[in-house]
């Protein structure tokens, strides 16, 4: 409960500790829930050692590698990674020893202890692995002491242990170095600096009578922060060296709310804003103010869906995005955003009577009122606790829990509250007493409802509205004086009032928005005309707020912005770049913003150039659903809105413009013909083989906080014309490509729609089947002409032959005549 309430007094306290952490787990594609170390590679891919399998993980997808992937990785138990400068991802398993993945290439090296050769690994339980300034890898086992890899090509490492060195253990559970390039060594038994140079071992051990000493001898881990002093966390506590032999002790007190959360320290990490973090073994994660010496602590809590996944915490890591990865047994992934503070939340877990938060105030002693549908929850903010005002007898109690509309009265010292079905009570604060105007239809000077909906502070007189209309109370005399009435055949629901020193604005349901002219008491009224586009968006008002020179309007169809000089109307809505166009509230801040809360979310405009920036769950809110006219502006510039999951509240001036652009990965191409996928984390080019010319390419935004919100643009340069917009779709499908070579071309763009002028290539070759070749093609043509040649010269044989056959044939016919010639003339010369 206090967790909330008492970071309220300052902005930069308030959001330095709420947190909300999404979770990863096996039905997000996690290979194993129990995971023992994270590290994010030099393309900006993220990858998680389980007991299941090596996962990696671009924000939308795992990819697990395990033994069935390749025979090099002899353990599926991954205890341990670190990368090397060239980017190879070394794997320390439980049981099957060292292994280096090179990502260009996919292939996994092994490492392991060979009993015969004592040059190799000195064991296969990996504890730790370590890479030093030099460049080194160091090795810590389970059993067999500390190794340095010495020669990767003949797999021969250097050994120490208790049997040849001075170590005092030979269960390495953590290794680091300080400035001077020395080692530090978490072992079973004893803290142990080793000098590379001389071999001399400094051992430090608990001292029983010696409260500067270590409060226990198992060293589960070691950090060097920024400034280079060392931290140790024991079986039995986290301390900080002082000196070297001297240390300062920090260990969990059940009396104090504000010291570690429990002892078994598993891992601690420095982020870039200098926040420690500590993971313990059951007592999750604990963050420790340095200048306070105070630590928060962040729980699993099994009914709140956004608390840490697990009490054990293994590792923590910072990536490039400012996120924060905290790895844990049993529970998965937790992540949180550092920069994701400007939103708080206050629910029924933290202390509200009920989570519809229908109003909110404050008093000038430093007290939030908070309106729900159970009562009146109140902080007191020097004492960081509660009080309640609920329904009961008395005269200090409430006749009614359910609390529709706030307003603090600074004149008289008295609190105003709407109910729903009590009417108006003031609440007086030094007589601790509560006064009641409810609805009495024989008296026309009562309420005329006691379903009050909207209350407006002016002077001496108070307005109210309801679904009888406006009224106006004398708060001297008590009485009533009752407005709109008599019109819409008395079913003027006033849901909102707001005014200034000569003007009353009465938002309703579905009349529009009445003005009141105060010195004259007349009145007109502003309402939607369909065929008018300068007029009202729409006659449903949701909300109001008055500034000097425009009345901004919230209606179910968009925000209007209302010139009160020259009566002209400015519309906002989806097309101009808001989520929802449902303008539930409205707040400004002091840096020329308007805050809305709608039905999706909370939309900020900039009114001094119109711009949009939309929130919502990605962003840290808790909910997107919000009460109509539940808002309020604190002195402080904290903004807050009431929600049907509770309280929002917003420090405007913690929100800082995203201008970082993400850069675009090509994650993999799949071919839709064989169904193969193709890794391309690390590769630049693919050569797809004859045939494998339908494929999909997949490509990632590397912003892991908001990655689902990133929006592309894509082209096949010599297949596509012009880029491809493909909005948050991060997967382009090409079919019946030719055989080329083509330069797929991707960029993106951040949460914002900002985009990326850095555009990612990849080079894609599609190989041609053997007879779409230039040779076999050229072979063709040849066979072709060779065979038309080869016609032609047996059609000219063909018709040389038939003039040979027709001569012959003229000859023989010829001679025959000739041969008849002659016989007929010697016949005639008989006769």
């Amino acid at each position: 409960m206090n967790k909330f309430l008492s970071l309220l007094f300052t902005v930069t306290y308030l959001f330095s500790q709420i947190y909300q952490f999404q979770n990863l787990g096996i039905e997000d594609g996690l290979s194993q829930s129990n995971v023992y170390s994270i590290l994010q590679d030099q393309t900006n891919i993220l990858w998680f050692a389980t007991e299941d399998g090596l996962n990696n993980y671009d924000g939308n997808n795992f990819v697990v590698f395990k033994q069935s992937y390749s025979d090099a990785l002899q353990s599926n138990d991954i205890n341990e990674i670190v990368q090397d400068s060239k980017g190879n991802i070394w794997i320390g398993t439980w049981g099957g020893g060292l292994a280096k993945f090179i990502p260009a290439s996919g292939e996994f090296i092994s490492f392991t202890s060979a009993y015969q050769d004592s040059n190799s690994l000195s064991g296969n339980r990996v504890q730790s692995l370590f890479i030093d300034p030099d460049s080194n890898l160091w090795i810590g086992t389970s059993e067999h002491g500390l190794n340095q890899l010495v020669d990767e090509k003949t797999k021969r490492f250097k050994h120490y242990n208790t049997k040849n060195s001075m170590i005092s253990n030979d269960r390495i559970w953590s290794i680091e170095s300080n400035k001077s390039g020395e080692l530090w060594l978490a072992t079973e038994n004893g803290l142990n600096h080793l000098n590379l140079k001389t071999g001399e071992v400094t051992i430090y051990f608990r001292e029983t009578a010696n409260n500067l000493s270590l409060n226990h001898s198992l060293i589960r881990c070691l950090y060097f922060d920024h400034s280079g002093k060392l931290w140790v966390g024991t079986e039995d506590g986290l301390h900080q060296m002082l000196e070297p032999g001297k240390f300062k002790r920090y260990l969990h007190d059940e009396r104090d709310p504000h010291s570690i959360s429990h002892n078994v320290i598993n891992v601690v990490y420095e982020d870039s804003f200098d926040q420690l973090w500590i993971g313990t073994g059951a007592g999750g994660l604990n963050k420790f103010d340095r200048k306070t010496e105070l630590f928060h602590s962040y729980k699993n809590d099994p009914v709140n869906p956004i608390s840490l996944s697990s009490n054990d915490v293994r590792d923590i890591f910072e990536d490039h995005s400012l996120n924060l990865w905290i790895s844990t047994r049993g529970g998965g992934i937790s992540r949180i955003n550092l920069k994701q503070k400007p939103f708080a939340h206050l629910t029924v877990y933290d202390g509200l009577t009920h989570n519809r938060t229908t109003s909110i105030a404050e008093t000038p002693d430093n007290k939030l009122w908070i309106g729900t549908r159970e009562g009146i929850s109140i902080y007191d903010r020097k004492t960081s606790s509660y009080s309640y005002l609920t329904e009961g007898s008395g005269k200090e109690r409430l006749k009614d829990n359910y609390v529709r509309v706030l307003s603090y009265d600074r004149s008289g010292g008295l609190m105003w509250i709407g109910t729903q079905n009590s009417g108006l009570a003031s609440y007086d604060y030094k007589s601790n007493h509560m006064s009641y105007y409810e609805s009495d239809p024989s008296n026309s000077n009562s309420p005329p409802l006691n379903e009050i909906q909207a209350i407006y502070q002016d002077g001496d007189y108070l307005w109210i509205g309801t679904e009888k209309g406006l009224s106006r109370l004398n708060k001297a005399s008590g009485k009533f004086e009752h407005y709109l009435h008599d019109l819409n055949n008395g079913e003027t629901s006033v849901i909102t009032i707001t005014g200034n020193d000569n003007t009353i604005f009465v938002g309703a349901d579905d009349f529009g928005i009445y003005i009141l002219d105060k010195s004259t008491m007349k009145m007109k009224q502003l309402v939607h005309h369909p065929d008018d586009p300068k007029t009202l968006i729409n006659d449903v008002i949701l909300c109001m707020l008055l500034d000097d020179q425009y009345l901004w309007i919230g209606t179910e169809r968009g925000l209007n912005r209302y010139q009160l000089s020259s009566g002209e109307f400015k519309l906002f809505d989806t097309t101009t770049g808001l989520a929802n166009a449902s303008i539930l509230a409205i707040l400004a801040d002091d840096q020329n913003n308007l805050w809305l809360s709608t039905n999706l979310g909370i939309s900020k405009l900039d009114k001094s150039n119109f711009s949009v920036r939309n929130y919502n769950q990605i962003d840290g809110l808790l909910n997107t659903s919000f009460i109509r006219a539940s808002a309020h502006h604190a002195s402080d510039g904290m903004l807050y809105f009431g929600a049907f999951n509770g309280l929002t509240a917003i420090a405007p001036k913690q929100f800082r413009s995203e201008n970082y652009k993400y850069p675009v990965r090509i994650r993999r191409v799949k071919s839709l013909v064989t169904g193969k996928d193709i890794d391309l984390s690390h590769k630049t080019e693919l050569v797809l083989p004859a045939g494998e010319n339908f494929f999909t390419i997949e490509f990632i935004a590397m912003d892991f906080t908001k990655s689902s919100r990133n929006r592309y643009q894509y082209k096949l340069s010599g297949f596509d014309p012009d880029w491809i917009n493909s909005g948050t779709r991060n997967i382009a499908t090409y079919t019946n490509v030719e055989p080329d070579t083509y330069t797929f071309q991707v960029k993106g763009s951040n949460s914002f729609n900002e985009w990326n002028g850095n555009i990612t290539e990849l080079t894609i070759t599609i190989q041609p089947h053997f007879y779409q070749t230039f040779w076999f093609k050229l072979f063709i043509a040849l066979m072709v002409l060779k065979i038309l040649y080869l016609l032609y010269w047996l059609r000219v044989k063909l018709i040389k032959n038939k003039n040979t056959e027709l001569r012959n044939e003229i000859r023989v016919r010829q001679k025959a005549e000739e041969n008849l010639e002659n016989l007929i003339h010697e016949l005639e010369t008989k006769n």
